[in-house]
């Protein structure tokens, strides 16, 4: 059983690579392609502005363009190459991970809508964030479990206080019939 899983993550790990080089092949492929652009077309300028200009200008304006082209072309492989080794690293920790099996889904899901609004991450810290809130999540919920159970507890132990006091008054302060007469007749002579 254990070897048959073994061989299971072995060949997962197989084709995460296989993956991981055709991503790089590709990205080598766009590369190859963008040392053979062609003079970029004029897309700021008019054509009788271009006409109009000096050999220096036409030269620098020329050269922008062309600077501009390839930064942005670059910019894509660049982007390309590290969504596709992202990818496939995290395909490969998914095939090792329950945990990460378990949440892949709510990782792309929150990636995609992280980039809808601008932001990136990559997919194994998000996946580190959305475990760590699942946790918080649950522990805070437990907290006030906790909580209730121990104020639960309290009041079953706690014994309230009855009517202390009998049936009969108390004398405690108070004197006797024969204490008060004598008090009355204390200053008197006969």
């Amino acid at each position: 059983m254990g070897e048959a899983r073994f061989q299971t993550l072995n060949q997962r790990a197989r084709e995460a690579t296989e993956r991981a080089s055709l991503a790089e092949r590709k990205a080598s492929e766009l590369e190859q392609r963008l040392s053979r652009l062609e003079q970029p077309k004029q897309q700021g300028k008019s054509p009788e502005e271009v006409a109009l200009m000096t050999p220096d200008e036409l030269v620098n304006y020329r050269l922008g363009e062309a600077t501009k082209g390839f930064e942005q072309k670059l910019g894509q492989i660049q982007w390309a190459t590290y969504e596709a080794g992202d990818k496939s690293a995290f395909q490969a920790l998914v095939s090792r991970d329950p945990v990460a099996a378990r949440y892949a889904d709510e990782v792309e899901s929150r990636l995609s809508q992280m980039r809808s609004q601008g932001q990136n991450v990559d997919r194994e810290r998000l996946l580190t964030f959305i475990v760590g809130e699942k946790v918080r999540q649950k522990n805070s919920g437990a907290k006030a479990k906790q909580q209730n159970e121990g104020q639960r507890k309290i009041a079953r132990q706690t014994v309230t206080a009855t009517n202390t006091r009998g049936d009969t008054p108390s004398n405690r302060g108070k004197m006797s019939e024969q204490e008060a007469r004598e008090k009355r007749l204390e200053n008197i002579t006969f």
